[in-house]
């Protein structure tokens, strides 16, 4: 396991931004992007089936398999083809593309295909996939499912609005449609990036999705905290400075490792950081010890992860 790094944003930005903010903070604003993402694992899945085939000749080097033949002219097919465009892309999943996506899966009419329904050998290269991606592909549901059930229940969760439970860091920074297709652990599409890696460079931190809490609120200023796995999420703050041209300083502290800082965005452009080491007391008669410094840490945080 991590360790968890303490992390604060005291947020000043015009009302109707703030009321955003808030909503996104405590899991309020719908995900179109994760239905969008189950969409395409299912269309995934028909497409290497043959269920659905380009309409054109196409070279995909991440998975050649996915487009190994060409199909018939077909409102499906042409549907399949033009989200096998946005995959090759990779594109961001705005709530824009989310939509687009969720509209192609409607035209490309793989729902209420029962799964006994189809032929032997497509199940067979569907379960194949299935076992490499079904730990990445499954964390939608409250148990590893198999591949049927899986493919029955999509239908369910791409129709069924999505809410996180706390701050969904995709919010402010779109995931990427081919990255997560890949996966959090990768290993599917060859030449593409595994979901950790994205995570930690984009985001700054390994997970996205992070409880929050909103310790203060006015009619111009927000004070979030959360915890992120090892790091502060501070590519996250600069984007939501930017996008939201607003004031952000944002305090972190990982007491495991015994680091801490601060951070401020205008606008999206940093004008002031500090970075710094904890500074700790003696230990106590038990072994423990607390941290003391630096004063603009201490005053700030309410604890300093670990």
């Amino acid at each position: 396991m991590p360790n968890w790094c303490a992390n604060r944003l005291i947020i000043n930005a015009q009302p109707d931004v703030i009321t955003k903010l808030d909503a996104i903070a405590n899991g309020q604003v719908e995900l179109t992007y994760r239905r969008a993402i189950t969409a395409s694992q299912k269309l995934f899945l028909a497409g290497i089936a043959g269920i659905l085939k380009p309409t054109v000749e196409i070279v995909y080097p991440p998975y050649p398999e996915l487009v190994r033949d060409v199909g018939a002219l077909t409102p499906e097919n042409h549907a399949f083809t033009q989200w096998l465009d946005l995959l090759t892309n990779n594109v961001e999943l705005t709530p824009e593309r989310a939509e687009e996506i969720l509209s192609l899966f409607e035209q490309a009419k793989i729902k209420n295909i029962a799964w006994g329904n189809i032929q032997r050998a497509r199940r067979d290269v569907m379960k194949a996939v299935f076992r490499k991606k079904q730990f990445d592909w499954s964390e939608n549901y409250k148990h590893r499912v198999s591949v049927d059930e899986f493919w029955m229940r999509c239908d369910v969760l791409v129709q069924t609005p999505c809410y996180a439970h706390g701050f969904d860091m995709a919010l402010i920074i779109p995931s990427l449609l081919a990255v997560e297709v890949n996966g959090f652990n990768g290993g599917l599409l060859h030449g593409v990036e595994r979901g950790f890696n994205d995570a930690n460079c984009r985001y700054g931190t390994k997970w996205t999705r992070v409880d929050a809490v909103v310790e203060e609120r006015t009619k111009e200023a927000i004070v979030i905290d959360f915890d992120t796995a090892w790091s502060p999420s501070l590519e996250v703050t600069q984007c939501l400075s930017e996008r939201y041209q607003c004031d952000v300083t944002h305090y972190y502290a990982e007491s495991g490792c015994g680091y801490c800082g601060c951070y401020t965005f205008e606008c999206g452009e940093c004008v002031e950081q500090q970075t710094d080491d904890l500074i700790f007391s003696e230990e106590n008669e038990e072994g423990y010890v607390d941290v003391v410094g630096p004063d603009y840490i201490v005053d700030n945080l309410g604890h300093f992860g670990g």
